[in-house]
């Protein structure tokens, strides 16, 4: 839907009806930036002004006028991130459709590291559980 994507700057601008006859063709950035230019994913701003999102943040939308933070026990690699599965996990895995770290079902975070429940006699059937607070299993 842009008319002229600029994506080493982080924007896209709206163009004017190319079929139109009454109106001279001009590119949003060259006319009303703030009105016809938009940030587009992995950057914040307004207009033509968009600066890519930091470390340790995403964003998913165009026009964004922030960037939002990755999970808590996350980071990403690069700046510029679209997404939160792009914030990888300093302990476990991506949980809860990618709003958390943790470990997954049948294993409980103790010490940093994800172990096995069973192993420990643990009922661990939902995942992002720690070992200390982990209901025992029965019998």
């Amino acid at each position: 839907f842009f008319g002229q994507t600029y994506e080493a700057k982080g924007y896209g601008c709206f163009s004017l009806d190319p079929g139109s006859t009454n109106v001279q063709i001009v590119s949003g950035d060259d006319f009303l930036p703030d009105k016809m230019c938009i940030c587009l994913e992995g950057w914040f701003g307004n207009g033509t002004s968009c600066h890519r999102c930091g470390k340790d943040t995403y964003n998913n939308v165009q026009d964004a006028r922030s960037c939002k933070p990755c999970p808590p026990d996350s980071y990403t690699e690069e700046v510029g991130a679209k997404s939160r599965f792009e914030c990888a996990c300093t302990i476990g895995k991506s949980i809860k459709n990618g709003t958390a770290c943790g470990c997954r079902e049948s294993f409980a975070l103790h010490d940093g590291v994800c172990v096995s429940c069973p192993e420990l006699n643990l009922d661990c059937s939902i995942e992002g559980l720690l070992a200390i607070t982990a209901p025992p299993q029965d019998g």
